[in-house]
């Protein structure tokens, strides 16, 4: 048995939206899962041999298949040992949810197994829900996982142990691009430079910066959507770890773009634009970026994990 889940890339935070507000984006990882019988036939397997990683079923210690079997074990499911090949055009450690895309990926398998083996029979419990719930338990906070699982924009809690969801609109008008550096930085890490408190202040201004930016990301108002990219909670202690974010800065803001937050933790950088800027502010960044960076338009991915099976054939993952 073989078959392939498609993940996308995901920036959370989005300035204000602190562990709570994530986005999805046509950046994809590309799992392919097969079971210990395919394993052992080469011919069968031969075209993946290009892919960037390897999992022989008997090996648990990859992410994916860590996440795989926290779903079975979470819902009390037998499931078969698997394997998967992996191909990924998210960089990892760069606050692009491959971490995510991975735990939204292995825990998608093993609900598609489920479903398989016991013939639609526990469909009732093998949810969209039932995923979120396994995967923001393994990956810690579900404001990655959620836009990874169910695409586009996720607002999202974490609260006593349940967590809940809600897709919010994105205006067509909006264009996105990431810069993304050649440097890692992992989540564990730039939290470790975070304040254990924080004014009141400080959290009034993140709650209304909030606002604004929902409302403008519904509307595609410029103005609205400025005023909701400040951010006091995380950014203003991540940035400096993020080299030549000054000089990015001011680019930014020559390029006449809405705006730039942090992608995740960073290191990449997330820019706001709109569609009558859109040219210009692709021209200025690619040609006025640092060596070493990359830039790349970026939409939003409403389709969120895909299982496919066959030829390319989407399986009924609702």
């Amino acid at each position: 048995m073989q078959f392939t889940v498609r993940a996308p890339a995901t920036s959370a935070n989005l300035g204000p939206g602190f562990d709570c507000l994530g986005i999805a984006w046509n950046l994809y990882g590309r799992f392919v899962f097969h079971t210990r019988e395919e394993a052992d036939d080469v011919r069968a397997l031969a075209r993946y041999r290009h892919m960037a990683e390897v999992s022989r079923p008997a090996d648990r210690n990859n992410m994916v298949l860590q996440a795989y079997w926290a779903y079975a074990e979470a819902l009390n499911i037998a499931l078969p040992d698997v394997g998967v090949f992996i191909d990924s055009d998210i960089p990892s450690t760069r606050g692009l949810g491959s971490s995510a895309a991975c735990i939204v990926a292995g825990c998608t398998a093993a609900r598609h197994l489920a479903r398989m083996i016991d013939g639609g029979k526990s469909k009732g419990r093998l949810t969209d829900a039932s995923v979120l719930r396994v995967a923001t338990a393994v990956e810690g906070h579900p404001d990655n996982v959620a836009p990874a699982l169910y695409g586009g924009l996720q607002l999202s809690q974490l609260e006593k142990g349940r967590v809940n969801a809600v897709p919010l609109h994105v205006a067509e008008s909006l264009r996105f691009f990431v810069m993304i550096p050649d440097v890692v930085m992992s989540t564990k890490s730039s939290r470790g430079v975070l304040k254990d408190t924080v004014q009141r202040g400080d959290a009034v201004h993140n709650l209304s910066a909030l606002g604004f930016l929902l409302e403008g990301l519904r509307t595609g108002k410029q103005r609205l959507i400025r005023l909701g990219l400040s951010d006091r909670l995380h950014e203003p202690q991540r940035r400096p770890l993020i080299p030549d974010i000054h000089r990015i800065e001011a680019l930014v803001e020559t390029s006449g773009a809405t705006g730039m937050v942090l992608s995740g933790s960073g290191s990449t950088l997330l820019v706001f634009s709109h569609q009558q800027q859109d040219a210009e502010v692709e021209r200025i960044l690619s040609s006025g970026l640092p060596d070493k960076w990359q830039l790349k338009r970026v939409m939003p991915d409403f389709s969120g994990a895909m299982v496919m099976v066959g030829e390319g054939r989407q399986a009924d993952l609702r």
